[in-house]
Parts: structure tokens; C-alpha cells; sequence
């Protein structure tokens, strides 16, 4: 705080050219904040929505494992208590269902990338224990005459379909259940993961609009702090250079905000807020704000040939 009211006193007591120039280059670097500011929202939105986008897809390739192993489920069972495993099997169907369940999840690997760790985890969890189901599966086969039928079966159905089992409380204990209750816990873990993508800072129009006009807020400050100097010292008025100046900046923030009003809800990208033309014409309206801003301020600074300190 001190180092700021001593910066102020020392620029009070500074030479009018020389104040005039500290905004000159203020507004300047105004102007090159708003364009990193425009190309860096619209890649790191275009990344979130990217993420969220696979998010969403895994849930549905989870989503698609869980039927395929309720199917399964039901497919061991009629194999067992309406045919003979001696001879079929486990059948042709319960090892499509298997092999459906496991591409489901493989596609689910590759897609949930945003869940982190404790997704990876979740996910490696879920593929051992299809491969566990199946191994049972077969077990029962093999045990199919030597043992009472439910029990034989039983091992396999449960590691398929048995719910979470649940505290004192009431409370499910994730991974304690089969194979549909941990598809269950890995498709909430990937919702979670879509909620906080869906509210990512970079994705909410309101924040992004006020991000990409602060340049433009200083601007405008620098541009009042100009007109009361000239107004003092020079005894002119602001030139509308710099008026222009200032509005050519709020109207680039403004437009990409618009553009990217709707990614939050849709986690579909504009095509525009990115694109190549859409990036040449901000480039080329921000730097022609900065060479308006440069002439805006020559006038009065071509007044004295020498530098004030």
C-alpha cells in the first residue's frame, strides 16, 4: 500500500508529457490484453467443451455396459435353469453380452480422461471385475451337477448383479456390490465430473463477458485520466481517435462473448468463436485500435521534442 500511494505522488508530481505517456502505453497494453484474452477463452473453451463432450460420451458407453451386463445376467440364468450347461455352456449369447460389456468399457477408458485418478481407478476396477464374472461364469459350468444348482450359480449372478452393501446408517459402500452396483458408482463419478465441466469459469457467459472487458474498463479509465489531462495542461480536448480506440476494443469483447454465450448450456462450441476469419478480423480491428491509439496521443507528445523525467 505504500509502494502504491508513492507511485501516485511521484506521478502527480511528474511532468504532464511524461504522464501522458505512461497512458499512451497503458491504453496500448490494454489493447494486447484483450486480444491474448480473445484467443486464449476461445482455445480453452473450445479444450473444456472438448472434455466435457468425452465425459458425456463415456457415461453413455457406461450406460451401455450396464445393459449389456443386465442382459448377461439374464442370459446365465435361462442357460442354467432352462438348458444344460454340460452342453452349451454358459451359451453363445452370455459371451456376446460379455464381450459387448467389455468394448462398452474399453470405450469408456478412452473417453473419460476429465474423471481424473480416481476415474482410472474406478474404471480398472470395473474391467477386473468383468473378468472375474466371466471366470465364475465358467466355474459354474465345470460345478454344473456337482453341486446344487442355486449355489452354483449363485457366485457368478452375484459377482454380476448383487447391489452395494450399506453401513449401520443405511449408506451404500461403493465396490462392495457387483458388477452393475460399480457401473452404477463409475457412471455417478462421471456425472460429477460433467457437473463441474458443465460450470467451468471458461464456459459462463456472464464471467467471460466481464474477463474480456476489463481491458476495456481500464481503457475507458486511461481515456477519462487523458481528457482531464489534456483538458488541464493542454488546454484540448480528447481525441476521437481514442474514443474510437476504445469502442473498436468493447466491440471485439462483446462480440466473442456473444459467440460464446452458449457453450456452458449446449457443451457445443460456436464454429465462429474459433475460426480462422473470426481470429484475423479481432487481430486486425485490435491492431488498428492500437494505431489509433498511437496517433490518438502524437499530437501532444509531438509538442516537445525532449523526454520529461
Amino acid at each position: 500500500m505504500r509502494r502504491l500511494s508513492r507511485a501516485i505522488r511521484e506521478l502527480r508530481a511528474s511532468h504532464p508529457v511524461r504522464v501522458l505517456r505512461i497512458m499512451r502505453n497503458l491504453m496500448l497494453a490494454a489493447v494486447a490484453s484483450t486480444l491474448l484474452l480473445c484467443f486464449g477463452t476461445a482455445v480453452v473453451a473450445h479444450h473444456r467443451i472438448s472434455a466435457g463432450i468425452q465425459t458425456r460420451q463415456a457415461m453413455k458407453s457406461i450406460g451401455a455396459a450396464q445393459a449389456a451386463v443386465q442382459d448377461a445376467n439374464d442370459k446365465l440364468h435361462a442357460a442354467f435353469y432352462h438348458g444344460d450347461p454340460s452342453l452349451t455352456g454358459t451359451g453363445m449369447e452370455f459371451g456376446n453380452d460379455i464381450a459387448e460389456a467389455g468394448q462398452d468399457l474399453d470405450e469408456a477408458v478412452r473417453d473419460s480422461d476429465a474423471a481424473g485418478v480416481r476415474g482410472e481407478q474406478e474404471l480398472s476396477f470395473v474391467q477386473g471385475q468383468l473378468s472375474v464374472c466371466s471366470d465364475l461364469a465358467s466355474d459354474a459350468v465345470l460345478e454344473y451337477g456337482a453341486l446344487h444348482l442355486p449355489y452354483v450359480v449363485s457366485a457368478a449372478t452375484g459377482c454380476l448383479t448383487d447391489p452395494d452393501q450399506k453401513t449401520a446408517a443405511g449408506t451404500p459402500l461403493p465396490d462392495t456390490g457387483g458388477l452393475t452396483a460399480a457401473l452404477a458408482d463409475l457412471k455417478q463419478l462421471e456425472e460429477q465430473t460433467l457437473t463441474a465441466q458443465h460450470t467451468s469459469f471458461w464456459l459462463h457467459p456472464l464471467r467471460l463477458v466481464w474477463l474480456l472487458l476489463a481491458p476495456a474498463i481500464v481503457m475507458l479509465a486511461l481515456l477519462i485520466g487523458t481528457a482531464y489531462l489534456l483538458a488541464r495542461y493542454f488546454r484540448r480536448i480528447v481525441s476521437p481517435l481514442l474514443l474510437a480506440a476504445t469502442a473498436d476494443t468493447v466491440a471485439v469483447a462483446v462480440a466473442l462473448s456473444v459467440l460464446s454465450a452458449g457453450d456452458d448450456g449446449r457443451l457445443s462450441a460456436n464454429p465462429w468463436a474459433a475460426h480462422p476469419a473470426t481470429m484475423a478480423i479481432e487481430v486486425a480491428l485490435l491492431l488498428g485500435a492500437s494505431l489509433l491509439i498511437y496517433f490518438g496521443y502524437r499530437p501532444r507528445l509531438a509538442e516537445y521534442r525532449f523526454r520529461p523525467r
